[in-house]
């Protein structure tokens, strides 16, 4: 049996609800319980959400389409990604944001060393 709480803000009031559902044991037991469609369209849903996770991070420091797919096709689903930072590219990332006087003052503390 699994538990399965959501939780939802409503009116200002925080409110949950938890049911007790059976999802079954394994692989195998959920598709007989649901059918090899219902448990394959759900596994492509969650595996689809994970990999635009990624792809959202590596869009965040500024990669490019190629550079993003050329470190997803190694990628398999329950496996992390490599996440090394490029630390020029977060660093441009974070200035974009920046007023001038603040880039400024970066790169004056950059260059002190």
């Amino acid at each position: 049996m699994n538990e399965i709480t959501a939780t939802k803000q409503v009116d200002g009031e925080d409110k949950s609800a938890t049911i007790v559902t059976d999802l079954g044991d394994d692989l195998r037991d959920a598709v007989s319980k649901f059918g090899e469609e219902v448990v394959f369209t759900n596994y492509k849903r969650a595996v689809t959400v994970t990999a635009q996770a990624s792809i959202r991070r590596m869009l965040e420091n500024n990669l490019d389409e190629k550079a993003i797919a050329d470190k997803m096709a190694g990628w398999k689903p329950g496996i992390a990604l490599d996440r090394s930072v490029d630390p020029v590219a977060a660093l441009k990332a974070r200035m974009s944001t920046m007023s001038d006087a603040d880039k400024r003052a970066l790169l004056d503390q950059l260059m002190e060393g």
